[in-house]
């Protein structure tokens, strides 16, 4: 019973193979060259491997909330990650990139990061 309680929605299938579709064609080649062009912009705002999840670390449960609320209330969609899911004092915001958002998003989003950042009286969000 647990293999059939846990198995892939036939949805699922076809959203996979919809998905590797578009990847074939031009328009998922400009998509993977945005999204790579995002993540390395990101890289230089945020640091981490260029890759499409950034962990901005906060360290307290408290500041991660904080901030994640404050960020969700300018529009961005941003999660605080706390313990159990990292480790003791290790929270953070779990920044996911994609082919949606502009360079301008990313450079509003660090703006934001460092205005909390100052309004708490620090020079750096970490």
């Amino acid at each position: 019973p647990f293999i059939y309680s846990t198995a892939p929605m036939p949805l699922q299938a076809c959203l996979v193979h919809k998905s590797l579709e578009i990847i074939a064609t031009a328009d998922g080649r400009m998509r993977r060259e945005k999204l790579f062009s995002i993540c390395k912009h990101a890289k230089t705002l945020f640091g981490g491997q260029g890759t499409h999840i950034i962990p901005i670390i906060l360290g307290e449960d408290g500041r991660a909330l904080s901030y994640a609320a404050n960020l969700q209330e300018r529009g961005y969609d941003i999660r605080a990650i706390r313990p159990p899911t990292v480790p003791k004092g290790s929270a953070r915001l779990r920044l996911s990139l994609s082919s949606d958002l502009e360079i301008s998003d990313l450079d509003g989003f660090s703006a934001a990061l460092k205005e909390l950042a100052k309004n708490e009286g620090k020079s750096e969000v970490i």
